[in-house]
């Protein structure tokens, strides 16, 4: 069986998306949130419906995966639970690799996009799945609940019965779990508003300088001979120069945006010029956002302001779905 790979209004149903918002180490001192570790893997969505399917998610709403074949050890798993029709759940697929102990994307990502050998690679790289939501259970829609009501209405069908399926740990204390993550070399940590409804008040913390900023279409022109000079073409008309830098932000617990840096570095001329065309038909804004991921040299935050020192980027993960 092929990966499936079809835009959404092809599907037969509606999926669901959790947007996890960039923050600083500020929300670790806000009051009333819930922590957790931010794992390195792939996100999910678990379909119990008549037979039961593994729905993969890329960065993007536009297109999905089918896991089901993909992770047979899963799959087994599943069944032992005996989820009843119209149950639904978000989790993470992570594979650990036996050298470090630690999850690897790399490892997780070749597990998808095998075609062949795929019992053996089972083996070779056994995966977990770690549930970070829940949708619905027996037909219940649960996805207005609080954060622990969701949860709670699909642990009793998960509890003891996989040593491969187990739901997230979560703790209010998020200094100590962001120190743990620091110590420990996690990739983050996720701070959740246990009150709010499905796919609303959840944020993510990275470790490493690599975080993910946005764009909501404000540029600084090139003045550069390379970039100023260049011809391209947009919209039928023939236009002259590049941006020098896309000024980038990201938000606070609280939904409010910060300018934390303007990214210039680490573009290839092919994305340069396709991202200006965006800018010059509107297409990137506050409503459709440009998220990158950026890397730096360092970082600085004095309770006023927030910044990235010497931002490269290093990937665009996703445009079209607001951040805001």
């Amino acid at each position: 069986m092929q990966q499936c790979c079809l835009p959404l209004e092809k599907k037969p149903r509606e999926y669901n998306f959790v947007e996890v918002l960039p923050t600083t180490e500020s929300i670790l001192n806000k009051p009333g949130l819930i922590f957790q570790r931010k794992f390195d893997g792939v996100s999910a969505e678990v379909i119990a419906e008549g037979d039961l399917r593994i729905v993969g998610k890329g960065i993007t709403r536009g297109r999905l995966s089918d896991y089901t074949l993909k992770f047979p050890e899963l799959m087994e798993d599943l069944k032992k639970l005996n989820l009843p029709d119209g149950t639904d759940f978000l989790p993470e697929i992570v594979v650990i690799d036996n050298e470090t102990g630690m999850e690897n994307l790399s490892l997780v990502q070749a597990r998808t996009g095998r075609e062949s050998n795929v019992s053996l690679y089972s083996k070779l790289y056994p995966a977990v799945m770690i549930i970070h939501d829940v949708v619905s259970v027996g037909r219940r829609d649960v996805t207005g609940e609080n954060y622990l009501a969701r949860a709670d209405a699909l642990k009793p069908l998960v509890a003891g019965k996989s040593n491969k399926i187990f739901f997230i740990g979560s703790s209010t204390d998020g200094r100590a779990e962001w120190e743990r993550v620091q110590r420990l070399k996690f990739e983050g940590i996720i701070a959740r508003d246990p009150k709010a409804a499905l796919g609303r008040g959840v944020w993510k913390l990275k470790r490493e300088l690599s975080e993910d900023v946005f764009c909501i279409g404000e540029f600084t022109p090139s003045i550069s001979d390379t970039l100023s000079i260049f011809e391209y073409e947009v919209g039928g008309h023939k236009k002259t120069g590049l941006f020098a830098n896309l000024v980038c932000y990201q938000l606070t617990s609280t939904g409010s945006i910060f300018h934390v840096c303007d990214v210039g570095g680490g573009f290839s001329m092919q994305d340069r010029v396709a991202i200006q065309k965006m800018l010059d038909l509107g297409q990137i804004s506050k409503d459709k956002p440009l998220v990158l991921e950026v890397k730096a040299n360092a970082r600085f935050e004095d309770g006023k302001s927030s910044g990235i020192i010497h931002s490269c980027v290093s990937g665009m993960i996703k445009h079209g779905t607001s951040a805001l």
